[in-house]
């Protein structure tokens, strides 16, 4: 090896793992998507014509049309902070590890919980005919998938090699 050649620095681009990158660009799209779906979720309540009503029922809707509204914000909000957990991941940030493997555990957990009651659902509606019990099956299969998908993502945020990586 010749010695006047520079050594590269674990945090360079020349040495990084594949998966924080790819991670962190799938949930930057993602954020950025779910930024739009929430603005233009809460933009169709936006002087929304309520029927004329009166007593009760005029504050019923309006307290649910300003209850959709609120939600489409919501959810433009975490969007937009998954979308910048993304970005810190994409840039090496350890904090931003940390918070994917959170919701890498929380995915898990949602993926198997959706895994069994879509097998549940599968044995109720076996009587509506063979399709929308298949469908229920393939849903729990790929539920299933997606767990391990989201351990095999763990197990590599969490190898010496990768958190050597991040700042």
């Amino acid at each position: 090896m010749n010695a006047l050649a520079p050594s590269l620095p674990m945090h360079s681009p020349e040495r990084r793992s594949v998966l924080p990158s790819v991670l962190g660009w799938i949930a930057i799209v993602c954020g950025l998507l779910g930024v739009l779906s929430g603005l233009t979720y809460a933009s169709l309540f936006i002087d929304v014509p309520l029927p004329t009503a009166t007593g009760t029922d005029a504050a019923l809707q309006q307290a649910a049309v300003d209850t959709f509204s609120t939600a489409g914000v919501a959810y433009a909000v975490v969007s937009a902070a998954y979308a910048y957990v993304g970005f810190a991941l994409w840039r090496r940030r350890n904090w931003a590890r940390v918070t994917t493997i959170v919701l890498l555990a929380l995915g898990i957990f949602g993926n198997i919980v959706w895994a069994l009651i879509s097998l549940l659902f599968s044995q109720l509606f076996a009587d509506f005919g063979a399709m929308i019990s298949g469908v229920l099956t393939f849903s729990a299969i790929v539920c299933v998938a997606f767990a391990a998908f989201f351990v095999w993502c763990i197990v590599r945020l969490r190898s010496p090699a990768v958190v050597a990586e991040f700042v």
